[in-house]
């Protein structure tokens, strides 16, 4: 079964959703408030790093999928709004793809309507400060993702 990196947030609304997201694969789980934003904030960044490169190593982790969320409060007690919150998701990815060449980096963003116990995760694709997101219908046991384009 394939191994897969996951950083996502300690948010307990989303804990159960991405543990089933990933029940067909081995989910190596990185999990910090606010997920993402350890990654690109410089104080932090260094010791995010150095466990995802233990991680990456001694599970040979060929997959890393960063995951983060809407209402995130790691991102709205500093007042930074979704826009932001995706641009992070960008640079995360391109901070990993950089650091972890030869792996495979997914980024999600995971939608829970107000009222709602179902999350529903997207991938984002992101060019010149345009995203692009396509709603997950599932992964295989190989971390493969099957996505719905969103109009």
């Amino acid at each position: 079964m394939e191994k897969i990196l996951v950083w996502h947030c300690s948010d307990v609304r989303f804990r159960d959703s991405t543990n089933n997201f990933f029940s067909n694969v081995t989910m190596v789980p990185i999990v910090r408030p606010g997920s993402i934003r350890t990654i690109v904030e410089d104080k932090k960044r260094m010791a995010a790093m150095e466990e995802t490169s233990l991680l990456v190593s001694h599970y040979n982790i060929k997959k890393i999928f960063l995951l983060t969320h809407e209402d995130c409060r790691a991102y709205s007690i500093q007042n930074l709004s979704q826009k932001e919150q995706l641009s992070d998701l960008a640079k995360a990815k391109a901070i990993i793809e950089n650091a972890f060449a030869g792996t495979t980096v997914v980024p999600i963003w995971q939608s829970l309507p107000q009222g709602n116990k179902n999350v529903t995760f997207y991938k984002v694709s992101c060019e010149d400060d345009n995203y692009l997101i396509n709603q997950i219908l599932g992964i295989d046991r190989f971390g493969e993702i099957k996505v719905r384009a969103i109009a």
